[in-house]
């Protein structure tokens, strides 16, 4: 572990003792993105009630409430919220009843920062499985639900769009009806349009896997994406020379891309802004895949990535969450597949991917691809 590795999560601290207090925030507020300090349990159950930390850290000993009965409260609301304990009391009962409630871990006083930083590692790395696990069930469920949504729908549009053809067939082109007709058909053709994606959200969708050079269909993307640009937002392509190549679906890879560009200009708005598309090479290690969506099959190795990366106005934790969900937008409600389906199609290829994001500082989408080695 790094001497200044920042954890993405937020810490409650509960302690009385105000030297006590000063090491635990010279120590750790640093260490994360969201530190709270609280002078004893009542204080601290009050702040976990308001903004709901990733992790406790607090006194056994303190006025009004102690650690034991704060944390005891707290399970109540939060049964998997990591729990330290820090004591200078090894009395067995009061172990057995910490225990009994569910602390997770247990740091004796004096309290070394080396000990707290192992701490804090270990309920970081408990807090991101059970994200991984939640986010793997939700994805699961969301693939049978719009699974079976797609191919329900997809066969009453068949019988849709066949009757308005042969409609057609006996209709004169200049009629009312043929235009009424007409106009059907394109909006069937639409709804078709959004099975597909259902579909490619699910990894169902068929596909055509050949050998791409992906510096190649970027470049070609980019030549699109540049005509559709209002004039405030430039595009930087940063490509690495002779990447291996890829298998996959053409038209599916540039949708990935289409959409993530889309994506990046709906987060810079009307304001000033650059999106980059970046491609190259790199090696993934087992603690890089864990942070990726769509890890869970994924084995450290070399990968070609595609990144790409906006000035736009980014994301905060709660979003990020929702980010692949079907239909889910920060726009308006029903705005489409977009990154529902990128998700889908990038499982399909066996890759992941990687977001980093922060609020009024942009985003950063990196695909990682495996390498076509045959």
């Amino acid at each position: 572990m790094g001497l200044f590795t920042t954890y993405p999560i937020s810490l409650l601290c509960v302690e009385d003792e105000p030297a006590l207090q000063e090491l635990l925030r010279r120590h750790l507020a640093n260490a994360v993105d969201t530190f709270y300090l609280a002078g004893d349990g009542q204080e601290g159950y009050d702040l976990f009630n308001e903004h709901h930390p990733d992790v406790v850290i607090t006194d056994l000993m303190m006025p009004n409430i102690g650690g034991l009965a704060m944390s005891r409260m707290i399970r109540v609301a939060a049964p998997k919220t990591p729990i330290i304990l820090i004591t200078s009391c090894n009395r067995a009962d009061f172990l057995e009843e910490a225990i009994d409630i569910g602390v997770t871990q247990f740091l004796l006083k004096p309290v070394l920062k080396e000990k707290l930083l192992t701490s804090l590692e270990r309920c970081h790395h408990i807090i991101e499985l059970e994200r991984r696990s939640n986010r793997t069930i939700k994805l699961e469920s969301l693939e049978i639900m719009a699974g079976g949504f797609a191919h329900s729908f997809n066969n009453i549009l068949t019988a849709i769009l066949g009757n308005v053809q042969l409609a057609l067939m006996h209709l004169p082109q200049d009629s009312i009806p043929h235009h009424s007709i007409k106009q059907a058909e394109t909006s069937a053709n639409r709804a078709a349009e959004i099975v597909k994606q259902m579909l490619d959200y699910t990894a169902k969708g068929w596909f055509q896997g050949r050998k791409i050079d992906l510096n190649v269909l970027v470049k070609q993307v980019s030549q699109s994406l540049l005509e559709m640009l209002p004039p405030e937002i430039s595009l930087s392509l940063d490509a690495e020379a002779s990447l291996p190549p890829i298998k996959g679906e053409l038209s599916q890879l540039r949708q990935v891309i289409s959409s993530l560009a889309a994506n990046s200009m709906d987060a810079i708005g009307n304001q000033r802004g650059n999106i980059t598309i970046s491609t190259g090479t790199m090696v993934c290690d087992r603690s890089y895949i864990e942070n990726c969506w769509n890890s869970d099959d994924i084995l450290p190795g070399s990968y070609v990535f595609l990144e790409v990366s906006d000035t736009g106005c980014g994301m905060e934790k709660e979003t990020l969450e929702k980010l692949f969900d079907p239909f889910f937008s920060t726009k308006f409600t029903g705005r489409g597949m977009g990154l529902a389906a990128v998700l889908g199609i990038i499982r399909w290829h066996k890759g992941a991917i990687n977001i980093t994001s922060k609020p009024r500082f942009g985003s950063e989408f990196r695909i990682i691809l495996p390498t076509d080695v045959t």
